[in-house]
Order: C-alpha cells, then sequence, then structure tokens
C-alpha cells in the first residue's frame, strides 16, 4: 500500500479543505472521511523533531545534553578544587605541627647557634646536639625539665652518679637566649660568685 496510500484520506481533506469558497459559518462542504491517523512511523516523529530543533535549537536534545554535561563539568571541577584546598589545608596544618629547633629560638637565635656550634644546618645541629631538638618538641614549661635531665644523663655517663647541677630559671634563659656574659661580677647566679661547674672553674 505504501506511504501514500497510507496518507491518502489525510492529502484528500486538505486538497478539498484548501478549495473550498465557503463563507465563515457556512456548513462545511467538506464530503469526505474524516481521515484516520497514520500508525507511528519512527522516520516521521525523527523529521519532526529535525524541524523543531531547525527552528529551535534550544529544544535539541544534543543541547540539553551538553547543557548537562556542563552542568557536570563544572560540578566536578568545583568538588576538585575543594578537595584541593582541603589537600592544602592539610598539609599547611601539618606542616604547622612539625616543631623545629628555628621555629623555637627564632631565626636570628638559630643562625648564632649554627654558627656557634660551627654547623651548617638543622640536620647537623640535630646530629651533634640532639637535645635542642627536645627541647623544641617539649611543651614551654617542660623544656628546663629536658634540659636537666640531660645533664643528669650526661653526669652519670661519666661515673658522676653523686655530682648534681641543678638548673636555674635565670640561667637557662641565658643559655636559651646565648647571652653568655655576666649579668655583673657579684651576681650569684652568673657572676663570679656563681656556680664554677657553670663557666668551667674559678680561673
Amino acid at each position: 500500500m505504501g506511504m501514500e496510500g497510507q496518507c491518502s484520506a489525510l492529502v484528500e481533506y486538505f486538497q478539498i479543505a484548501a478549495t473550498s469558497q465557503g463563507q465563515a459559518g457556512d456548513p462545511s462542504v467538506l464530503n469526505t472521511t474524516r481521515p484516520v491517523p497514520p500508525v507511528r512511523n519512527e522516520a516521521l516523529i525523527q523529521h519532526q523533531q529535525s524541524l523543531l530543533e531547525y527552528h529551535f535549537p534550544q529544544l535539541s536534545s544534543n543541547v540539553v545534553q551538553q547543557q548537562t554535561n556542563q552542568v557536570a563539568g563544572v560540578l566536578a571541577q568545583m568538588a576538585h578544587n575543594q578537595q584541593q584546598q582541603y589537600e592544602e589545608g592539610k598539609r599547611e596544618r601539618e606542616a604547622a605541627k612539625v616543631t623545629t629547633v628555628e621555629k623555637w629560638l627564632g631565626k636570628e637565635l638559630f643562625t648564632k647557634l649554627l654558627r656557634l656550634l660551627r654547623v651548617s644546618s638543622e640536620a647537623e645541629l640535630v646530629a651533634a646536639c640532639p637535645v635542642y631538638l627536645e627541647m623544641a618538641k617539649a611543651p614551654k614549661s617542660q623544656r628546663m625539665r629536658t634540659f636537666q635531665t640531660k645533664i643528669d644523663a650526661v653526669w652519670t655517663s661519666r661515673g658522676n652518679k653523686y655530682m648534681t647541677y641543678v638548673v636555674a630559671t635565670a640561667w637557662f634563659q641565658n643559655f636559651v637566649n646565648m647571652e653568655w656574659g655576666r649579668a655583673n661580677d657579684d651576681s650569684l647566679i652568673t657572676g663570679f660568685l656563681g656556680n664554677l661547674f657553670a663557666f668551667g672553674g674559678a680561673g
């Protein structure tokens, strides 16, 4: 029968409608069988859709898909950026937790300490005098105690079990600040009358 036969009633309907000379309100002069809609035809549906998309590009299924892909791409990029920011923040927080001698003493004193000990880096400093890193890692209130413990360990390692030296607060501050000079000659803490072992003897 073919497509022409299937659409013959519809074609005849429009032919008569196009040539009718009736006036408005007149009874219909059409005397033909009411056309029956053709069965679903995928080719016609696709053609109709292509015409709609041609005249109204915003209705294109490809455009909708592209927009969906763009939205998905933007969301993925946002998620990626947030993940990067989280990782960077995490690394910064972890780096802030890492305690070094330089962070504890400050750049100026740290540089002075390297020069006094004749080392060129913190790694060499820690290898030569581990107590500095131990004090840097210790809570502020425990640093002098950490230093005292190391001094006691040195006495013991040298066989001086009964010799002790108690680190005074002022002396410890001088040690940390690298103020090796005497406050004055008569001071019981840093002067000539101070603890002889603190300065290697009376001279």
